[in-house]
């Protein structure tokens, strides 16, 4: 590597560590912070990479933001390391200089892809996701050039530790390495890459067994959960999420390069360049397609960043038919976004931006709530963003008491930890204060017998009490109230249950109950759940049942 390369490395790490030092803590990292306190081979909607990576952080720097972030902020040197040593051979292997000219628009690239500068010092499942990522594509360069058996060997078990790491980090991995076999197919034939599969399967049998274990919690969330009705607002703000994310004039020419490389008379031979191509258009045209189903997260696609760094500095500096005036022009859309991106994050680092963004001014609005609060355990409800970052910002304990009605499962009803507030003074986020805290969410009801008689349904169950005290249907603060749920037109509609029963489930006791609705209150074919509704949360607490 030339002096300028590690220079301008050197001042990218500073960037990085001087922007994750200043900028506030984003919900999500905050949420994974909780993670990383209850370390697991795997959480709902991601695999444990991230947990893992803050745990490390805290280990080596237990102090402020770096606490969460330094893992990140180190790991994605490397990755900028791995993206410049790839740039670096491919331009030497077709008889071009590593040097100045292609360091600077290596760095240019790099530094004007919005996400990609992001995942810098912000730490998601997509930082070690694109170091893994990078880490795969150099050893599979690696793995094309061995001289040897000895040496393709070793390069291949590399591949397989890539591929596992990548799947521990984001499930996104699965398509990452799809695309790579759909891109050169002769892979098929290559026991060498059948040994790299093996050995990242046998990697990742830890997290597999633990899906297995919990209900493949994972692919309900992703597959199951996220599923929603057509929106055109959805395909409509696909493309330009995708500009934003990337910047434009970087996306567009990706995009152009990638479909001329796979389908037009510039198709290229080269195995390598088809593996790039592929995870640039394979990403886009998936996550199109997924927008016929529910909105699609802008960062989804970010994994296929590094090819098109590597794709973009290769044609830039290797195309003989880009013109001067082409060039000049890219130059300079480049340079505009790389200035957007500095001054981003300068913005980022003054903590200027408005309360909305929830970029910034994070910290008033949680100190309010722990003032009014006056010491009490403080509860919310619907996303874990707020509980999580309150724990973040202030001394004492949040919980979050899921609605179904609001958001998709957390973490939060792993950990359970409301059950140790149980009966304690609170103070609910809606402005109430309660003497004696009440949840309902960890009460299970097991369906011992359903019929139906004289228009009505009759369930008769088995309520089990968790908590280590009673649990009160007249309750005077938070009074539950038994609900039959089914799935109507506009979301979850309720029918009334009445219940007969003793008015108390005795602590960490059975209670039995017979519970009824009017057959008239239900739709035909409905699938239902019994829940519990008490004016702050709507849980659901058995399994959905066929009528």
């Amino acid at each position: 590597m030339k002096k300028q390369f590690w220079i301008l490395w050197g001042v990218w790490l500073a960037l990085n560590v001087l922007t994750a030092v200043l900028m506030e803590l984003h919900e999500d990292e905050s949420y994974y912070l909780l993670w990383s306190e209850h370390l697991a081979w795997g959480y709902r909607a991601h695999p444990p990479m991230v947990a893992l990576w803050i745990a490390m952080s805290k280990r080596l720097f237990p102090l402020g933001n770096l606490q969460v972030r330094l893992m990140t902020v180190l790991c994605h040197s490397l990755t900028v390391l791995g993206g410049g040593a790839i740039v670096k051979e491919r331009l030497e292997r077709r008889g071009y200089p590593w040097d100045r000219k292609a360091i600077y628009t290596f760095y240019g690239i790099a530094g004007s892809m919005v996400m990609f500068s992001a995942m810098g010092f912000i730490t998601t499942p997509d930082a070690p996701l694109l170091l893994f990522g990078t880490g795969w594509l150099w050893a599979l360069q690696r793995y094309r050039y061995a001289t040897d058996n000895r040496h393709a060997y070793a390069w291949a078990g590399v591949l397989g530790i890539m591929m596992a790491l990548m799947t521990y980090s984001k499930y996104m991995a699965v398509l990452f390495l799809l695309f790579a076999a759909i891109a050169y197919p002769q892979w098929i034939r290559d026991s060498k890459i059948w040994l790299a599969v093996l050995l990242a399967v046998l990697l990742l049998i830890p997290h597999i067994a633990w899906q297995i274990r919990n209900g493949f919690p994972s692919f309900q969330l992703q597959v199951i959960a996220r599923s929603m009705p057509f929106k055109a607002e959805y395909v409509a703000e696909y493309i330009p999420n995708q500009m934003v994310v990337y910047n434009p004039i970087a996306w567009v020419a990706a995009m152009v390069l990638a479909v001329r490389y796979l389908w037009s008379r510039h198709r290229t031979d080269d195995a390598y360049m088809r593996v790039l191509a592929w995870e640039i258009v394979g990403f886009s045209a998936f996550f199109a397609l997924m927008t016929l189903r529910g909105h699609v997260e802008p960062h989804w696609t970010m994994i296929s960043t590094p090819a098109m760094i590597i794709m973009g500095c290769e044609w830039y500096l290797c195309d003989s038919t880009l013109a001067v005036k082409q060039k000049a022009w890219l130059r300079g859309g480049i340079l505009t976004c790389f200035g957007l991106v500095l001054i981003a994050r300068l913005l980022l680092c003054l903590n200027v931006l408005p309360a909305r963004t929830g970029l910034a001014h994070k910290k008033d609005q949680y100190d309010q709530i722990y003032e009014n609060a006056k010491g009490d355990v403080v509860v919310f409800s619907g996303s874990f963003g707020q509980p999580s970052m309150y724990n973040w910002f202030e001394p004492t304990k949040a919980v979050l008491l899921h609605d179904m009605r609001a958001y998709n499962h957390t973490e939060f009803e792993t950990w359970h930890e409301e059950i140790a507030c149980q009966g304690q003074s609170a103070y609910l986020i809606t402005g109430q204060h309660v003497s004696h805290l009440q949840s309902t969410d960890a009460l299970t009801i097991q369906v011992d017998s359903l019929w139906l008689s004289d228009g009505q349904y009759h369930f008769r169950v088995t309520a089990i009490n968790p908590f280590g005290i009673p649990f009160l249907w007249q309750h005077e603060e938070m009074p539950p109230r038994a609900r039959l749920i089914y799935v109507g037109k506009d979301g979850y509609q309720l029918a009334v249950l009445t219940r007969q029963g003793n008015d108390t489930i005795p602590a960490q006791g059975t209670e039995k109950y017979m519970f009824s609705a009017d057959e008239q209150a239900i739709p035909k074919g409905q699938k239902v759940s019994i829940g519990i509704d008490n004016s702050f949360v709507l849980t659901q607490n058995t399994e959905w049942i066929d009528l």
